[in-house]
């Protein structure tokens, strides 16, 4: 089957997930995430869709400036997964590995795409583009674990994701405005032609 066949199918499985609001955001997120990380999905077709599905209703749940986080079992017997959308930083899947190395888990999968989002006169999230040049710039992240954890382990995760994702949000916020800052040398430290 070829990656386009494999694509629509997928297109095709997140829509009948998604209520018709949301089919042009899930239509979007599939095909970002199919184009940029096609191997980053669970193999199992239902998983890969209900994923994909679950992604884009944490996309347009999202409020601007807030972290979006999800930690659960799927319904199919995969490992659990964890969602994340936040704004675009630097250093977000390092520390979320970083985190489950530390919990002694494993990645099974993980996709990481960064998009920009449209949004309509209301400032509803109505789809997602290519992320260079975008004015706002988002990031879904997605991993499925090797096992399924129970409900305890389930929550005590969430919560250090939840501890570590806003760490670096507070590290890299002002990531821009330290770098422009740092390039603004005194005279004395100016290069010697």
């Amino acid at each position: 089957m070829s990656q386009t066949v494999q694509s629509s199918d997928v297109v095709a499985g997140v829509l009948e997930e998604l209520r018709h609001p949301l089919h042009a955001l899930g239509s979007d997120l599939a095909e970002v995430v199919l184009r940029r990380h096609p191997h980053g999905l669970p193999a199992d077709p239902e998983t890969r869709v209900a994923v994909i599905a679950k992604g884009a209703r944490l996309i347009a749940e999202r409020s601007r400036g807030t972290l979006a986080l999800e930690v659960y079992n799927p319904s199919t017997n995969a490992g659990s997964v964890i969602s994340v959308v936040v704004e675009d930083a630097p250093f977000l899947m390092s520390t979320v590995a970083s985190r489950l190395e530390l919990s002694g888990l494993q990645m099974a999968s993980h996709a990481y795409p960064e998009f920009g989002v449209e949004r309509d006169d209301d400032g509803t999230i109505c789809g997602l583009r290519s992320a260079r040049g975008a004015e706002e710039r988002q990031t879904w992240i997605h991993v499925e674990l090797d096992r399924r954890l129970d409900e305890d382990r389930i929550e005590r995760l969430r919560d250090q994701l939840r501890g570590v994702l806003g760490d670096v949000r507070r590290a890299t916020g002002d990531f821009d405005a330290m770098r422009a800052r740092a390039e603004q040398r005194p005279p004395e430290f100016a290069p010697l032609d």
